[in-house]
């Protein structure tokens, strides 16, 4: 991605957010540009505070939304039970 690119960013907004974005815009009395420069500046500061699991979780999260793969409480606790017993076996497989 050039500077040209970071410059200016693009958004297409589903239309509940469109509507949400118009309502803050015009209590505000500001413009959407402001309002995303805003949001975008409280994202960077909240993950550039985060500690490096809280840098995982974020990332995890993010896989999870893109993908759908999981494992669920009882998979990972099952496996973790193993591991706390002695029994070095793979983690569970990951699926949607």
């Amino acid at each position: 991605m050039s500077d040209a690119d970071i410059e200016k960013v693009l958004l297409e907004l589903d239309a509940d957010t469109e509507e949400r974005l118009r309502r803050h815009v015009a209590k505000r009395g500001i413009s959407a540009a402001t309002i995303a420069l805003e949001a975008l500046q409280h994202y960077l500061d909240w993950v550039e505070n985060l500690d490096e699991s809280g840098r995982d979780a974020v990332e995890a999260w993010g896989e999870y939304k893109r993908t759908g793969l999981h494992v669920t409480a009882v998979e990972a606790d099952a496996w973790l039970a193993e591991l706390e017993a002695g029994n070095d076996i793979e983690p569970p497989e990951c699926h949607t």
